[in-house]
């Protein structure tokens, strides 16, 4: 996550292995995971989901990106991604 942003929900950034861990990827140029799925994170259940946001320097090379989120699926132990783009 980009140093002083936090999530906006409840959800743990340490994975609870119990439950279903959700990685959220923001698109290109944008503000972050945390503030571009909301109204997504609000409404999945805490008890359930382990919602970890990802956040990601856009100008910095794909593949460091690559490397870090492929690090954080692995130390999840697993996790579903959710990414979007720019649209079009």
């Amino acid at each position: 996550m980009t140093a002083g942003r936090k999530p906006p929900c409840s959800h743990s950034t340490a994975p609870d292995m119990d439950k279903k861990t959700v990685i959220l990827v923001h698109g290109y140029g944008s503000r972050g995971a945390a503030q571009d799925f909301t109204e997504f994170t609000a409404a999945m259940s805490p008890e359930k989901y382990n919602v970890i946001p990802f956040d990601y320097d856009y100008r910095a090379p794909l593949a460091q990106s690559a490397d870090k989120l492929a690090a954080l699926v692995k130390q999840s132990g697993g996790a579903h991604v959710l990414a979007h783009s720019m649209g079009g």
